[in-house]
């Protein structure tokens, strides 16, 4: 059982920071956990998993939460959990930090790949499209 010190874990910087916590390798592919640090603006696009499950855990700051026809104002303490097939999007005008868990654990290897494509990969559409679709991601807008 691996025990993970404060600041330990492997960071994937994109619009945010997630670090892994808890590998999809170390639960044998049933969850993995990671920490999301947003940053103040941050904003996801809408979208939804097909065969994921999502939990989060908001630890500090607050985000306006749109889980399906549900709006929330989430602070410190509010869990968010989204089954699949569920459309959402989360805002942060002042930044938060969560605990997140997927599962089945998977999207460690989108982060990777997401957070590996060069500039000019960055502006194929398709190409993102195809790496999220890898990982049963559906953008919505």
């Amino acid at each position: 059982m691996p025990i993970i010190e404060p600041g330990g874990g492997r960071v994937f910087k994109r619009m945010n920071d997630m670090t892994v916590k808890v590998k999809s390798s170390d639960t044998n592919g049933t969850y993995e956990m990671c920490e999301e640090k947003c940053p103040p603006g941050f904003e996801s696009r809408r979208h939804m998993h097909a065969k994921d499950f999502e939990t989060f855990y908001m630890v500090s700051g607050s985000a306006r939460w749109e889980v399906g026809d549900e709006v929330v104002e989430a602070v410190k303490g509010h869990t968010i959990h989204i089954p699949p097939n569920v459309p959402h999007k989360v805002k942060s005008d002042e930044g938060c930090e969560m605990i997140c868990i997927f599962g089945p654990g998977q999207q460690e290897g989108q982060f990777e790949e997401m957070s590996n494509l060069t500039e000019e990969q960055q502006q194929d559409d398709a190409l993102k499209k195809s790496i999220l679709a890898k990982y049963n991601m559906v953008p919505l807008e």
